[in-house]
């Protein structure tokens, strides 16, 4: 027992050993990322099945990663798959599927092999009679119902459509709020956003801070001119963005406050958030542009020489 101690002591004192040449792929669900390599750490993003993830640094079993959208955390490595550049390399040009049901699951034999959520991506044998098989990127395999999924190529190639966007945001009506939430699970305020952009295959950044850097500025006293899918951004009386949502119509805007809610941005509408608007956001226009990457255009999930 003594000697467990021990070891586990100098795990916890370990240095962090740099992994940059090697990759890694969430096989759950939803992965919880912290901000410190300890399960009692801070919570703060999520990444879905099939995301694609750099290794940065190895601490015991923990790893530190960075995401497509460039946020860094902690993860375990029980909820990963470490791959080298060639199997990296192999996963970007294999067929792959993407989950656009809200929920989902593999299933084998009538027994469930793992639970899937919007934006869940695996790697596909084919099928029929409505049914696709795929493989997770643990290489476990099963059944999925094929009107839950897409080719992850074409869905990638999607025009940008904000009535999808808010048809996502509208089917979360409802969800609880859980800070650093990034699914259509649970999710935090730009975890929702994030989610809903997400379906329409564009990777918009981690925090409501960060998403208010990027995009067209349009003048939150010229709140009239808002458009369908445009992000909206509250704060405190210093000026900091604590808070997104995105505009619906008529002053209409939807958000994760507590939960999946509408609220109006007018102030004479009796359903008025209560607060003034810091700054608005159009993504519209700026698909491409930095901060506002299409699923297609990032090299981790597509080979750029194809």
């Amino acid at each position: 027992m003594k000697r467990l101690i021990f070891l586990f002591a100098i795990a916890l004192l370990m240095p962090l050993v740099s992994l940059a040449q090697q990759w890694a792929l969430v096989k759950v669900s939803v992965a919880s990322m912290r901000t410190e390599g300890r399960h009692s750490a801070e919570l703060s993003t999520q990444a879905l099945m099939g995301t694609p993830l750099k290794i940065l640094k190895q601490q015991g079993e923990w790893y530190y990663v960075q995401m497509p959208d460039g946020y860094k955390a902690y993860v375990p490595e029980s909820l990963i798959e470490i791959l080298s550049p060639n199997q990296m390399e192999n996963w970007r040009n294999a067929h792959r599927v993407v989950v656009t049901a809200m929920q989902s699951a593999i299933m084998a034999e009538g027994t469930p092999v793992s639970d899937l959520v919007l934006g869940c991506i695996l790697q596909s044998n084919g099928g029929s009679n409505g049914q696709t098989q795929v493989v997770t990127p643990d290489g476990r395999t099963g059944y999925v119902r094929t009107q839950d999924i897409a080719d992850l190529d074409e869905w990638a190639r999607q025009d940008f459509d904000t009535d999808l966007i808010i048809n996502v945001a509208r089917q979360m009506l409802g969800m609880a709020y859980l800070w650093g939430g990034t699914s259509t699970k649970m999710a935090d305020c730009s975890g929702f956003t994030k989610t809903c952009y997400f379906a329409n295959a564009i990777i918009l950044q981690r925090d409501a801070s960060q998403q208010a850097l990027y995009g067209t500025r349009i003048n939150p006293s010229q709140w009239e001119k808002a458009q369908k899918g445009d992000l909206l951004f509250w704060g405190n009386s210093a000026g900091r963005v604590t808070h997104v949502g995105m505009y619906v119509n008529e002053g209409l805007c939807i958000h994760c406050s507590g939960m999946v809610k509408y609220n109006s941005i007018d102030p004479t509408d009796g359903r008025y958030i209560g607060r003034d608007l810091l700054s608005i956001r159009r993504i519209a226009g700026n698909i491409g542009t930095e901060g506002i990457t299409p699923v297609i255009m990032h090299p981790w999930y597509f080979n750029p020489k194809n």
